[in-house]
């Protein structure tokens, strides 16, 4: 794995760690001085659908969103021979080993951990996404101990991500739903294996504000049976029951979070962070917002502490990333469309599926498929719909298939509806037929295209 290259530019130098499901590597990008780090699914997990599932589930949810306190997606393959995941390489300790060392924070430390955290959750719930796995082994602590402590919130694993979201082509790969998560922090309607909303997660969040404030979490059992249980039924005790020299404002806050019932407790992350800073008598301020582009280091696996020394902050504004350089083999068409990019993905999604192409890798914007020419979609059905050729088709032998990407942009940043739709094709054989006739068959899936794209659905 030395010396690969993964997505044409980030070469692996060093092996960092082997996590629970995957290898961990660090990787260059060609080019720049920047290190990233790469995700590879261990090749004993890769034929086991749920493994594949929570990492195509993390995938699909980094490529979709981008946030100071998240770690920032650079690419991923979603082929079950060779999943891997590119991203940010964050430079932190993990808030469970800072817990471990210094067993209680203040409630103004506490805060100001909680406002990064409720600022990046409100932007995860407002997605339709329930990250169903919050604990302190998940936070990332950048710059511990300094007036530029920063939180990146990890592993998105196992969350809850809507059906109807269409943000990225990644959602063209059937998912289903994993309920599960770290029984220390699950909420119990969570436990009972019910329907969970963004409420779920403040649950867990009231779990970490509890033990952040009294070292200890609000309930130990012999068994996780019995700790599942006394999430489900049992009221935790307050911490001036503990002993415990904690503002009452600021523990009727956490004792909230931990209601049994989702409504009776605070209704949204902000409304969290709007009744804590109430509690605490001031509005917490952050000092230092890091920008996402930032180096960085990754937590590897579940329970993986990383204890690198910190960075001084590097403050820029971040840059769009270059486009790839076109492959001077490939045929490519460039489609001007007037709509909103959730309409435009999903029309993409659709006339892929139509085509019966198989997705091979994925990035924010972009989709990459190997396609079958031989199959073709009718311009036009009567029904109002799409479908493939009634005639039935042989799949194309190796020789004859392509490889395709359809690439959406704005051209405008204040003209969001505006969007450029970039077609690329290239043979994975250019010998086996004549110039001419892939040209056909490039022209042919282009117009397609053009059909699909203008048709009213």
């Amino acid at each position: 794995m030395i010396g690969r290259t993964f997505l044409q530019r980030f070469c692996v130098e060093r092996l960092l760690c082997k996590g629970g499901i995957g290898l961990i590597y660090i990787a260059r990008q060609a080019g720049q001085d920047r290190e990233v780090v790469v995700k590879v699914l261990k090749p004993e997990f890769a034929a086991k659908a749920t493994i594949r599932e929570r990492f195509r589930r993390e995938i699909q949810v980094l490529s979709r969103l981008q946030h100071p306190y998240l770690a920032e997606y650079y690419g991923a393959s979603l082929d079950p021979g060779d999943m891997f995941l590119v991203m940010e390489y964050v430079r932190g300790t993990a808030l469970d080993f800072l817990q471990q060392q210094r067993r209680r924070f203040s409630p103004e430390r506490v805060g100001k951990i909680l406002a990064q955290l409720c600022e990046v959750l409100q932007m995860v719930h407002e997605r339709g996404i329930v990250h169903c796995d919050l604990k302190p082994a998940n936070i990332m602590i950048v710059h511990p101990d300094t007036s530029c402590e920063s939180i990146k919130l990890m592993d998105f694993g196992l969350a809850k991500v809507p059906a109807t979201l269409s943000l990225t082509a990644l959602d063209m790969i059937n998912s289903s739903e994993l309920i599960s998560g770290s029984p220390g922090y699950m909420s119990p309607e969570q436990i009972r294996s019910e329907d969970v909303d963004h409420r779920s997660d403040l649950y867990s969040v009231g779990v970490m504000m509890y033990e952040m404030l009294a070292g200890r979490p609000p309930f130990e059992q012999p068994t996780m049976a019995a700790l599942l249980a006394a999430h489900k039924k049992e009221a935790p005790p307050t911490l001036a029951q503990r002993g415990l020299n904690v503002p009452p404002f600021i523990e009727t806050v956490v004792q909230k979070c931990l209601a049994k019932h989702r409504e009776q407790r605070p209704q949204s992350a902000s409304e969290l962070l709007q009744l804590y800073e109430r509690a605490l008598g001031k509005k917490i301020v952050i000092p230092y917002k890091p920008v996402a582009t930032s180096h960085s280091h990754l937590q590897g696996g579940a329970g993986q502490k990383q204890t690198e020394g910190s960075r001084a902050p590097v403050l820029e504004a971040p840059r769009p990333a270059p486009k790839p350089a076109v492959d001077p083999n490939a045929s490519v068409y460039t489609l001007d469309v007037r709509m909103p990019e959730s309409m435009a993905l999903l029309k993409l999604r659709g006339f892929v599926q139509d085509l019966g192409g198989q997705m091979v890798e994925g990035e924010a914007g972009v989709i990459r498929v190997r396609l079958d020419p031989e199959q073709t979609v009718q311009p036009w059905s009567r029904d109002g719909g799409w479908s493939l050729g009634e005639r039935k088709v042989q799949a194309a032998p190796s020789n004859k298939l392509i490889n395709m990407e359809l690439r959406i942009d704005r051209a405008d940043p204040q003209q969001p509806n505006q969007l450029t739709i970039t077609l690329t094709l290239r043979a994975r054989n250019l010998l086996s037929m004549s110039k001419r006739d892939w040209k056909e068959r490039y022209d042919r899936i282009h117009l397609d295209l053009k059909a699909y794209m203008q048709a009213m659905r």
